[in-house]
């Protein structure tokens, strides 16, 4: 598909490809990774209700992931996945301030959510993140987000409006 590497995406894009493989024209194959060659990723983002949070692990401070869910036709808040990626130092500081801030003893997710320990917060702040795909688990928990990266807080978004309607994958 020399020189249609755009349209080549974006069909891949359509056809709910994980991505596309492109490389120099000169290039030749080899086996490792190179700069002659790249994966590039079809992503997706979704704006998703802040449930909880997990503790840090090794060096990181403040919290580990954030802990992602979506309303779905019942109202009921259902655990997507976790957010551990996205974030420097001053991003973690000030989002832990958000968090402390809407602290709650009451886990808002129906249904299982991993891990099992987790800091629960109200329901009351929303998250932007990209990922790859929807998963279909085969367990009880339905719907998760592949690979989730935190974009950011959106200040602008009702928590209620984060539902599963519309999204690909979700069966909505």
């Amino acid at each position: 598909f020399v020189g249609t590497g755009t349209a080549l995406f974006n069909v891949a894009k359509q056809k709910g490809l994980e991505g596309i493989i492109a490389k120099k024209a000169n290039s030749c194959y080899e086996e490792r990774r190179s700069r002659e060659w790249q994966k590039i990723k079809i992503t997706q983002t979704v704006d998703c209700v802040i449930g909880g949070y997990t503790d840090p692990e090794g060096s990181r401070q403040y919290f580990g992931s954030l802990m992602l869910g979506l309303y779905d036709k019942k109202k009921q808040l259902i655990h997507v996945g976790n957010a551990g990626t996205g974030f420097n130092y001053a991003l973690l500081k000030e989002i832990s301030q958000v968090l402390k801030g809407i602290d709650s003893t009451t886990n808002p997710f129906a249904g299982p959510t991993e891990p099992k320990k987790a800091h629960w917060v109200k329901p009351a702040r929303v998250a932007e993140v990209k990922f790859t795909e929807w998963t279909h688990e085969t367990n009880e928990g339905g719907l998760k987000l592949r690979a989730p990266v935190f974009i950011g807080l959106r200040e602008d978004k009702n928590p209620e409006d984060c539902t599963f309607a519309g999204q690909q994958g979700s069966g909505s």
